[in-house]
């Protein structure tokens, strides 16, 4: 239930495809899981894990439930994730799939509750944000299994994942520190070596295909074959399951340490072979050109993000000794010093300097771990070409003649002309504004408009003193607008509000400051609270009725209904 759910592509050939026996349902184009939806089937992959690797102390009938528990789901799962990164934006909120697909890969962080042998054993929390000196532990081998089986999830959404980052401002805090844990995971000690073994393994078994004239991945190549996945890059150097490069001939990349290799056992050779061919038929079709994450020389993404993470540590170096500077500007002196003390450090920037501080580490990290991942030599990585921008891949493009690309910069410029349109009384609750009283101040708002609503209206349209005062005390007449998501395409509705009292202003935090800054003055020059607050209701009603003398003011009329508030409803609540 949980995998199916968010299927978007469906099929056009259920007959066909892989995992299809019950259509996906077709959701709206815009339409995501939400956070806590990520949340959930990552706390049911954590379960699984658990409940699978049980299996080890368990002799009783459920053992045969815990072993298929994981193939059962893996297929599913792989193509939830597909989905889902070629679908999600280019934003921080993509840490919610990251963290999933980081959370499948390493059964190892997962063990059962009842193995002894974990019970008392300390080690390093694995999700911990900050860069840690302590040494990783290893990937036991018993997990080869389970890394051939899945060697898809590992290797293709890693290709998938990588040109991602090329698209997006690695100087940005979230950004860096999504790719530090790609590079964290992918580095841990064995796992390189587990899926380099594997690798070699498939094109060690296509190299035989070859020299006998065919390619296993191309025996049974139809016009029919469609599955539900989403393309990968036709100019990728990586796998790719378009049409375009399925009609060429699969290049085979030199096999790193074949010596090595060779002497392996060919029983495991020929069962690892079987289980990724196996998997690759299934999940991506025959069209599937595979194409190892391991080649002798790295594929040109690895390269051409190398380049980018040593130009976004400069660039982030460069912005770090920017705030410093701005911040000491900002302030120096004697009453700079006040002020830092009072409010702390303000700036525009939606990220502290503490966070902006941490990307340049982030980023020597990510490059050590890719450099060590892929056995970049030293000459290699360091030989960064003058003309970079020009040989940064013919897949690079000018951003900023692009207006569909939205960087940082421009969603800020953006976000400058977008107002709310809704009920203000309505609106989400700020963070200058008390969550406790802006609710029951609505609520008896709320109240008091359906209870005198109709004698609101009526006075606020008088000509008269009354009206005008009464035009000084209540919110005006407006219409608001409202997206009506019960009806597909989700249209903009318009509703008009009449007259009406809103007392939302009393939660805000600087009315409560002076509020009791008030309170404390006059308890200290002896007045008592009850004064206190007759004098401001006093003073504010004598404001109000200074400012109603003026008889130049012309009245908002509206073309309400006679009731006032007959298409007006006051049930919305938070």
């Amino acid at each position: 239930m949980w995998l199916h759910s968010n299927q978007v592509n469906e099929p056009a050939n259920i007959l066909n495809t892989s995992y299809a026996n019950i259509p996906p349902m077709r959701l709206y184009p815009n339409e995501l899981p939400t956070g806590e939806y990520m949340r959930v089937v990552r706390v049911l992959i954590k379960q699984l894990h658990a409940f699978a690797q049980s299996a080890k102390a368990d002799d009783t009938h459920l053992a045969e439930l815990k072993k298929i528990t994981i193939p059962m789901i893996q297929g599913k799962f792989y193509i939830f994730l597909r989905n889902l990164i070629h679908r999600w934006p280019l934003d921080g909120s993509f840490r919610l799939v990251l963290e999933l697909w980081l959370t499948y890969i390493q059964p190892w962080r997962y063990p059962p509750n009842n193995l002894i042998k974990y019970l008392n054993k300390r080690s390093p929390n694995p999700d911990a944000e900050d860069v840690t000196l302590a040494p990783q532990n290893s990937v036991d081998r018993e997990y080869l299994p389970f890394i051939a089986e899945n060697l898809l999830t590992y290797v293709v959404i890693f290709q998938q994942l990588l040109p991602r980052f090329g698209r997006v401002d690695l100087t940005s805090p979230k950004m860096s520190l999504m790719l530090y844990r790609i590079t964290k995971v992918f580095d841990q000690p064995n796992l390189p070596a587990y899926l380099r073994e594997v690798e070699q393994c498939v094109e060690s078994d296509r190299v035989v295909y070859l020299w006998e004239g065919e390619s296993p991945h191309h025996r049974h190549v139809t016009n029919h074959w469609t599955n539900n996945l989403p393309p990968l890059s036709p100019t990728s150097n990586w796998s790719t399951n378009t049409t375009f490069e399925a009609s060429k001939k699969p290049s085979i990349s030199p096999i790193i340490n074949r010596t090595s290799f060779l002497s392996r056992d060919s029983y495991m050779e020929k069962k690892w072979s079987t289980i990724v061919k196996q998997t690759i038929f299934e999940l991506e079709g025959p069209n599937f050109v595979y194409k190892p994450l391991f080649s002798d020389p790295p594929a040109t993404e690895v390269y051409d993000l190398v380049i980018q993470i040593k130009r976004s540590i400069r660039q982030a170096e460069e912005i770090v000794k920017m705030k410093i500077l701005e911040e000491e500007k900002m302030y120096s002196g004697f009453w700079g010093h006040i002020k830092y003390f009072l409010q702390g450090s303000v700036s525009n920037d939606e990220f502290t300097l503490k966070d902006r501080q941490k990307v340049p580490m982030y980023m020597q990290v990510a490059l050590q771990n890719l450099i060590d991942m892929f056995s970049i030599t030293g000459e290699i990585c360091e030989a960064e070409p003058e003309s970079s921008s020009s040989t940064l891949n013919n897949n690079s493009f000018d951003m900023s003649y692009d207006f569909k690309f939205l960087t940082p910069e421009s969603v800020r410029e953006r976000m400058k002309y977008i107002k709310y349109d809704g009920d203000p009384d309505l609106h989400p609750i700020r963070s200058t504004e008390n969550p406790f009283l802006v609710r029951m101040l609505y609520q008896i708002s709320l109240k008091i408009n359906e209870v005198h609503g109709q004698t609101f209206y009526r006075l606020y349209h008088q000509p008269t003193f009354i009206g005008r005062l009464t035009r000084q005390l209540l919110c005006p007449p407006m219409t608001i607008y409202k997206y009506d998501k019960s009806t597909p395409g989700s249209p903009r509705i318009s509703t008009n509000l009449p007259a009406r009292i809103s007392m939302r202003f009393l939660a805000s935090y600087r009315f409560l400051t002076y509020l009791c800054i008030g309170a404390f003055l006059a308890w200290l020059f002896g007045y008592r609270i009850e004064v206190y607050f007759i004098f401001l209701i006093v003073f504010f009603l004598f404001y109000k009725c200074i400012k109603a003398l003026r008889k130049d003011e012309i009245p908002v009329r509206h073309n309400y209904p006679t009731q006032g508030f007959g298409n007006i409803s006051f049930n919305d609540s938070f």
